[in-house]
């Protein structure tokens, strides 16, 4: 078998990953979790000191080797080397009383310090970072060898156990409190102590911090990416593809112009390029999870790189489908992979080509990543020694860590970071987990990690990216400088219009003007404003600014006489000030509005209550003398309304509850009354409601007190679609004494549907948010009875979903949940059938053929199986009833993924069974037969053929390459499980009892699925939903 890649070739089989290429098959490794890169320093022949030699030969470093640790004598004075061997003589060590520090060693941009305590028994011995830094958010992790140093020619230093750990504000030291007694350290055979003194010295190798000042882009040239949480498996993906440059400069080139921001996968995918390759600073991606259509926790789940992959591919390919890059995915990442298979004792030879994007690869007893593709293509003879060759693209490599960038040495990236060889003298941690290699043809290197320069990008692109950050740069700045300015909010007339509830209107819901001033300037300058603004001069403008939100008073604000005074001075309640802009009518004669006085005059809104709509209209305001009586009033109502003259008004006076029964009253009188007016002209804007005198008490709502009562049993209700969870959700406004009927016909009119053809669903909790129990139709219930109790505050839930008939032909229908699964057993979806409750299992599949789209060649014959465990347990006869089925499985819609019923197609070559042949069952199932997986099938078999065929036939069914059919194992499960060789016959007796789940015939094989077991029981399957 020969693998031949059209342009890249991917070995996947992953947690997590990062960086640059090198290999002799140039490839990109991501290692995210990498522990070391070696980068010491010479140390001097004095004070005692060992050559660094010597020491790292004592020590078992893989790095005992003079030439690898000093190969720059300037690295000891790089501060932001990864590793470094510093030692410290204490003097006088036998009378030490105190706590003693070393003078500060520089690794990684960190101060490393020896820590010296005395104790009654021991000496302490640790090592301490950046002692000195309070700040709880940085953090550094070490691995380091702690040495009290011999003076005896040849003699070994004395150590424990290497450390490891992390560094941070409130454990920035370890070490032991009892690194050697006082008696050994004393003992002269053991040379420790020379002229009074001895000398401790620290091998210490550090990553790069994380909440400090390190500078990956400066340091490595290239940047991170942000961890939301649990995305480093997604980060590492991203740096992979980034760094395939042809994949790169192809997503730039997605046209994305006319995208939402938020929500476009292309535009978001960009703007991460786009940023890792010019941003000097960690690179966030929530802009980019957002656009997939995920909420908070889904960044806080982990999932596996390989599918996420995969759903990303799919994603990309359907942006670039009908462009000038459709078929840049495939061109990339497909390969092509030749089989062929001779017979030994038969002339026989079969060929074919299949393609993949992905293989997975044995790494278990392989010593390198090319043995392992030896072992995956047999026949072939690799032709080099396979060594590493890191010399192609630079002789660097680099560690990608979520947001920190860092060198590291070769072999750390390839021997320490590939499985197995557990050596305990090696200061480095190795990863031995599955990881991802993306592999490049190496004729195709050039082109594929070819340069992008930034004139490549489109420009448009670069533009909107630019406009973005212009943007976000304006609105941290303005964040910075909140205290600066005041905010002013703008409230015309117009928005009052809208308002169906008590007051004016509600802030949360109208979209106000908002204006920014400098706390400096003056009030004259804030009108020059509002008048540029609105086209409007000051003399027709008048200024209230609201007093307090809850009751939405206002209090006249003469900004003629205050003009001169900066916005500071100007006392205010309110922040950000709600200023109601009064500007007179286009039609009003003069165009000016008059002088206002609050001690004579006061300020109106009124209303009318349409009961024959339920509605509440605001009809205007105007400034009225306080001697002026309503029912000098009722008249200019009745003309703007368009009524009669002489056609009677009632009064209501929203501020004060309370109907007006004496239109003669003045208005003075009627706001005395008021309690919020204390202080007479302080407060303005009081609320009149008009109606008419004689209503309709045939109406639901006849009058505005009714009106109102209803309002106390309105609540917002969030309508949301059960089948389709990423459909936009419905809030209604609606009384809690709706009937069922009311209620449907609601949400129908905003759907656009009959409201016959929806049914409702309860709301479990107003906590898990997951439909509950239908309810019925036929209900007495009232809409608070339907809604979860819950707090006030808590949003009010039910759940519905489209029929595609009507909920009262429900009552002689059975609602039916199976499973459609398609014929090469890929794809699955969940099919919800009405049939009538007294129809047989043909009537069903019948239902099921209206909803299932039949390729042309097919047999359009369906077939309903029972499954549970992932194992057939029966075909059902057509002819059964689906009453009977209850005893097979009840209720008949199943709760649980362990058991359920299946609809298939049936292949054409199961239409017809001769004699001699039956369907048998297969299972799939990982090493034991308790282990099931996947989605069992039927396969035809012969009496008395040979198991080889049979097998070949299972092979084509499931279309499994032949490198990989290799690994399978085959068994007939049942009271025994029993292996099958290729020269056995089968016998049908052995299957005569399937139909009672047993026995099987089983394939086993690797699980390639994602095992989710009770540790990751929250995990589910990753989705794109943008």
């Amino acid at each position: 078998m020969e693998i031949e890649p059209d342009q890249s070739m991917e070995a996947m089989d992953i947690q997590e990953m990062d960086a640059l290429p090198g290999g002799e098959l140039q490839h990109q490794q991501h290692l995210n979790k990498l522990h070391l890169s070696p980068n010491p320093g010479q140390l001097p022949n004095e004070n005692g000191n060992v050559p660094p030699q010597q020491l790292l030969a004592d020590s078992g470093s893989p790095y005992a080797n003079e030439q690898e640790m000093a190969e720059d004598d300037d690295l000891k004075e790089d501060q932001c080397r990864s590793e470094a061997i510093f030692s410290y003589i204490v003097e006088n060590i036998v009378h030490l009383k105190q706590q003693q520090l070393s003078p500060p060693v520089f690794v990684r941009m960190l101060p490393w310090k020896i820590m010296v305590i005395p104790n009654e028994r021991a000496l302490g011995f640790f090592l301490q970072c950046n002692g000195e830094n309070d700040s709880p958010t940085w953090s550094c992790n070490a691995i380091a060898e702690l040495r009290l140093k011999s003076h005896k020619p040849g003699a070994k230093p004395f150590t424990r156990m290497r450390i490891k750990h992390l560094f941070y504000s409130k454990e920035n030291d370890y070490g032991y409190s009892n690194f050697i007694s006082w008696q050994e350290l004393r003992d002269p055979d053991n040379y420790y102590i020379h002229n009074g003194a001895i000398t401790l010295e620290v091998f210490v190798h550090a990553d790069a911090p994380h909440g400090v000042l390190w500078d990956s882009k400066k340091h490595t040239g290239y940047v991170g990416l942000k961890n939301q949480g649990a995305t480093c498996y997604m980060n590492s993906l991203l740096q992979t593809l980034y760094f395939t440059n042809q994949l790169r400069r192809a997503v730039y080139k997605i046209p994305t112009e006319a995208d939402d921001s938020t929500k476009s996968v292309g535009l978001s995918l960009q703007r991460v390029f786009h940023e890792l390759q010019f941003s000097d600073k960690p690179v966030g991606t929530k802009k980019l999870t957002k656009s997939f259509g995920w909420e908070t926790l889904d960044s806080f789940m982990q999932h596996d790189v390989q599918e996420f992959l995969r759903v990303l591919l799919d994603k990309l390919e359907s942006k670039m489908k009908g462009t000038n890059l459709e078929g840049t995915i495939t061109a990339l990442f497909k390969g092509k992979m030749f089989s062929c298979i001779k017979c030994e004792n038969v002339d026989y030879s079969s060929m074919r080509y299949e393609t993949f994007y992905d293989i997975q690869l044995n790494v278990k007893g392989k010593k390198d990543i090319m043995e392992s593709f030896q072992d995956y293509v047999a026949t072939i003879n690799l032709k080099d020694d396979n060594k590493y060759d890191a010399g192609y693209y630079g002789l660097q490599w680099y560690k990608f860590d979520d947001d920190v960038v860092c060198s590291c040495k070769k072999i750390e990236a390839i021997e320490l970071n590939y499985g197995g060889m557990d050596d305990e003298v090696s200061f480095h941690a190795k990863c031995s987990n599955a990881y991802m290699l993306v592999y490049i043809r190496k004729s195709e290197i050039n082109r594929i990690l070819s340069d992008i320069l930034e004139n490549e990008i489109p420009s448009e692109l670069v533009e909107r990216l630019d406009l973005e950050k212009r943007i976000e740069m304006a609105r941290r700045k303005e964040r910075s400088e909140v205290n600066l300015y005041v905010s002013v909010h703008i409230i015309l007339e117009e928005y009052f219009e809208a308002q169906q509830k008590r007051r004016l209107f509600d802030l949360d819901k109208i979209h106000q003007r908002l204006f920014k001033f400098k706390q400096t300037q003056s009030v004259e300058e804030m009108m020059e404003q509002f008048v540029k603004s609105f086209c409007v001069p000051k003399g027709r403008m008048r200024v209230w600014i609201m007093y307090a939100a809850q009751t939405q008073k206002f209090f006249y604000f003469d900004f003629q006489r205050e003009g001169h005074r900066t916005i500071e001075q100007i006392p205010s309640s309110q922040k950000p000030w709600v200023i109601f802009l009064e500007l007179a009518p286009q039609d009003k004669p003069g165009g000016a509005l008059q002088p206002f006085d609050p001690k004579k005059e006061v300020l109106i809104f009124f209303k009318f209550y349409d009961a024959r709509n339920k509605r509440l209209n605001y009809i205007g305001c105007s400034q009225q003398p306080l001697g002026r009586r309503l029912i000098e009033i009722v008249p200019d109502v009745n003309t703007h309304l368009g009524f009669d003259n002489d056609t009677e008004l009632t009064v209501y006076d929203e501020c004060n509850d309370r109907k007006v029964t004496n239109l003669n009253e003045t208005l003075e009188n009627i706001l005395d009354s008021h309690p919020d007016n204390t202080e007479r002209g302080t407060l303005q804007g009081f609320i009149l409601i008009f109606e008419k005198d004689h209503a309709d008490p045939k109406l639901e709502l006849p009058t505005v007190v009714d009106y109102f009562s209803d309002l106390v049993y309105r609540v917002e209700v969030t309508f949301c679609d059960k089948g389709n969870p990423n459909e936009p959700e419905i809030v209604l406004e609606l009384s809690n004494r709706y009937t069922y009927d009311q209620m449907a016909q609601a949400v129908a009119e905003r759907l656009n549907t009959d409201p016959n053809k929806l049914q409702f669903f309860t709301c479990t909790s107003s906590y898990k948010d997951q439909p509950g129990t239908a309810i019925q139709y036929q209900t007495k219930s009232c809409l608070k009875e339907l809604l979860m109790p819950s707090k006030q505050s808590a949003t009010k839930k039910l759940f519905y979903q489209r029929l595609s008939l009507s909920i009262h032909e429900l009552d002689n229908k059975k609602q039916f949940k199976c499973i459609w699964v398609s014929n090469d057993l890929k794809d699955e979806k969940e099919l919800v059938l009405y049939p009538n409750k007294n129809d047989t299992v043909k009537g069903l599949l019948d239902e099921a053929a209206k909803k299932i789209q039949f390729s042309e060649n097919s047999s359009k014959k369906l077939r309903l199986l029972k499954v549970n465990n992932h194992k057939i347990v029966t075909v059902l006869k057509e002819d059964m009833s689906l009453e009977s089925l209850q005893n097979a499985m009840d209720p008949i819609t199943p709760q649980s993924a362990q058991k359920t019923f299946r609809i298939e197609e049936v292949p054409m070559e199961d239409i017809q069974l001769a004699e001699n042949e039956m369907l048998i069952p297969v299972a799939h199932y990982s090493k034991e037969i308790f282990n099931l997986f996947g989605v069992p099938f039927l396969i035809k078999a012969k009496l008395n053929e040979p198991y080889g065929a049979l097998k070949q036939r299972i092979q084509k069914r499931l279309n499994v390459p032949d490198k990989e059919w290799e690994n399978y194992k085959f068994v007939i499960m049942g009271g025994n499980t029993s292996d099958v060789h290729d020269n056995t016959p089968v016998d049908f007796d052995t299957y005569r009892t399937w139909n009672k789940s047993w026995p099987h015939f089983g394939l086993d094989h690797i699980n390639k699925s994602r095992k989710r077991t009770s540790l990751n029981f929250s995990e589910k399957a990753i989705k794109i939903y943008n």
